[in-house]
């Protein structure tokens, strides 16, 4: 009896938004923008965040759109200083159950180029075409607004 074939695999899921920026800082300098709590209020548009800094552990923003609070709950699944920092994440605003099929995922690289570093970041498993095409837009000026922050 030979083994059933594997579930079909949904399109959605491999719906993604990636973007690259040279940064005119250090990769150390970077990382801490993307993970320290107190560093992360000052250029991202949310009002709380709490990180265990470690894999496994948790990473939630909160925050408002139009006046509706959200929680992104993420566990973190690369903590690796100066070079990689990736969660799993699921919102309270996506108007999705919190199963795996639904946790988004933000991947940012740094890589050290001659004048400063080149980040990276891929944010995956979008779930539509709809939510893709939104998040290009939000990476944009998330990503002008760490330059900001960061020069």
């Amino acid at each position: 009896m030979s083994p059933d074939p594997p579930p079909p695999r949904d399109p959605a899921s491999d719906l993604a938004v990636s973007r690259g920026i040279e940064l005119n800082a250090s990769a150390d300098e970077i990382f801490a923008a993307l993970t320290e709590p107190d560093r992360i209020v000052r250029y991202y548009p949310v009002e709380r965040v709490y990180s265990d800094a470690e894999v496994g552990g948790r990473f939630e923003l909160h925050g408002a759109v139009e006046g509706e609070p959200f929680t992104d709950h993420g566990v973190i699944e690369a903590f690796d200083p100066g070079r990689r920092f990736r969660y799993n994440y699921w919102s309270t605003n996506h108007g999705t159950p919190d199963r795996p099929e639904h946790r988004m995922v933000i991947d940012y690289r740094i890589d050290e180029t001659g004048d400063g570093c080149r980040l990276s970041l891929t944010h995956s498993n979008l779930g539509s075409a709809e939510r893709q095409a939104m998040m290009g837009g939000v990476w944009d000026f998330l990503l002008g607004a760490l330059r900001a922050h960061l020069e």
